[in-house]
Order: structure tokens, then sequence, then C-alpha cells
């Protein structure tokens, strides 16, 4: 399955999706406080206020949720491709080769070493 152009961009539009709701968030924190200092000072008379109040809580828990469970860029892309590079069998078939290519160069690099440990027990 190819990935399509509107889902390259919307996976990399998510880290600017989670920073303008950082942004929302933040100025519904404040607002809230706002309003409570302001209902605290003048009262609420005709019952706006606590109305008001639960709008912006509703929003602000959203948009906390939102933030919470949105991944980032990297994320996503990790989340796409993972399983695709997991489950292809060329890419399965890569440990086996490059473990021997680690114990082919393992094994040189040994036997250099013991080599040098010589040479210098002979210059001793």
């Amino acid at each position: 399955m190819l990935l399509s152009g509107w889902e390259v961009y919307g996976i990399l539009m998510l880290n600017s999706v989670l920073g303008v709701c950082s942004f929302l968030l933040a100025f519904t924190i404040v607002t809230i406080v706002g309003f409570l200092m302001h209902m605290s000072d003048y009262g609420d008379d005709d019952g706006n206020g606590k109305k008001w109040l639960k709008r912006l809580a509703a929003i602000g828990v959203t948009l906390l949720l939102v933030l919470v469970v949105t991944p980032t860029t990297k994320q996503a892309a990790v989340i796409y491709l993972l399983p695709k590079i997991v489950n292809n069998t060329n890419v399965q078939a890569l440990p086996t080769n490059a473990l021997r290519l680690l114990n082919s160069k393992m094994e040189a690099y040994i036997n250099e070493q013991v080599l040098i440990g010589k040479k210098e027990e002979n210059k001793i």
C-alpha cells in the first residue's frame, strides 16, 4: 500500500496540530482563571458565568485529550513504517548476514590485537 500525498501531508502536519492545541489549551486555562477571578469579585447574578465555565472546561478537557492521544510526526512515521519493515522478508534476512559479517570482523580484530600484544611482549 502506497502513501498518498494527503496522508504524507497529514503526518507531517501533526506537530503543527499539537502546537495549535497546546496554545488553545493554555488560552482556555487562562480564560477559566480569568472567569473565576471575575466571578469571585463580582458574583454571578444571571448564571451565565457558570454556563461558560462548563463550556470552557469541556473545551479544555477535549484539547487535553487531543494532545495526549495525537502522536508527533516521528511517532506517526514509526507507527506506519515499523510494521512494514519488520514484516519485510528481505529485512528479516539481514540479521543472519549481519551476524556473519560481525563475527568475521570480530575474529579479524581479535587476531590483530593478539598479534599486536605478542609484538609488544617481544619488545620487552
